[in-house]
């Protein structure tokens, strides 16, 4: 039996393997999101961008294209997280961008963030980046290869495959939406297709 992730890896197990998957199943997260308001002790500001990840070349790659060709045409601060990432912060750091790079809970950053940027453009399956910002029900602005194999929201998942999408959907959502800790309906996404309760069957 052959499981992939999406239909993206479908189409290229097809071409190397000569044969169809079996079965596409999504990648799925036991929900970790606090079941309450976001507490006083915030980490971060909530008027803010946050950015998820290794040290993996594509994350790397992509953060540094963001900061090059975003960040100087808004306004927003930027704060960089994620296992390694330290290593990027006498390179990336500016007034507008906090490269903090390995903590211990991920979950509070996503929990305090204004907004989750992915501006990842090559890789294999489903970015497991994406699944947490839409567990945390965050305000998503995404590459096409970041959403691949993604349900989208109705409201609160903007595909930005180049610097100009990326500047007009963040500062339309700074200055004229309203800036949330959580988006409802990017939330019920998770909840109705990546939460692994709806496909694991209790012992």
């Amino acid at each position: 039996m052959f499981i992939v992730l999406s239909h993206k890896d479908s189409r290229i197990f097809e071409k190397s393997y000569k044969r169809k998957a079996d079965f596409i199943l999504p990648i799925t997260f036991f929900d970790t999101k606090i079941k309450k308001e976001c507490r006083d002790n915030f980490v971060i500001p909530k008027n803010s961008l946050l950015f998820t990840g290794s040290e993996y070349i594509p994350n790397v790659k992509g953060i540094r294209w963001f900061c090059r060709e975003v960040m100087p045409f808004i306004d927003i601060p930027l704060y960089i997280v994620g296992r390694g990432l330290e290593k990027l912060r006498s390179e990336l750091e500016s007034d507008k961008i906090k490269v903090i790079g390995t903590v211990d809970k991920l979950d509070d950053y996503l929990e305090a963030a204004g907004a989750v940027v992915i501006p990842i453009f090559y890789g294999g399956g489903m970015k497991v980046k994406t699944a947490e910002a839409i567990m945390h029900g965050k305000r998503i602005f995404a590459t096409t290869e970041a959403l691949m194999g993604y349900k989208i929201a109705r409201y609160g998942m903007d595909r930005c495959d180049d610097a100009q999408s990326f500047v007009k959907h963040i500062k339309h959502y700074f200055e004229s939406e309203g800036v949330r800790r959580e988006i409802e309906e990017v939330r019920k996404v998770f909840i109705n297709y990546y939460d692994t309760e709806r496909y694991v069957e209790p012992v």
